[in-house]
């Protein structure tokens, strides 16, 4: 499983622990459904935010499951790292195919 670990500058707060640390994984197709069921993909910022939520394997010690106000209180930096980050794991999936 392709995983990329994002380290924000300010944090995500989850119950009363500030974690830095998000491991992400390629989306699948099924990700991309499920995100649009709380976003449209029309509302840009945030169908990628439901995205990130969906690939979010770890903040920290926790674990999952995330949802999209979990992510909410980001600060804009952070979020623009996480989608970076993200961006960076599909062009990796991208080179995962053969050629011949």
């Amino acid at each position: 499983m392709n995983t990329k670990t994002v380290t924000l500058k300010h944090g995500l707060k989850i119950g009363g622990a500030v974690h830095k640390d998000i491991e992400l994984r390629l989306p699948t197709l099924g990700d991309m459904m499920e995100a649009e069921n709380d976003a449209p993909a029309s509302a840009g910022i945030t169908f990628r935010a439901a995205l990130i939520a969906q690939v979010a394997v770890r903040a920290g010690s926790f674990h999952g499951p995330f949802t999209l106000d979990m992510f909410s209180p980001l600060s804009v930096p952070d979020f623009n790292l996480l989608v970076d980050g993200l961006k960076a794991l599909e062009a990796e999936g991208e080179g995962d195919g053969s050629d011949s």
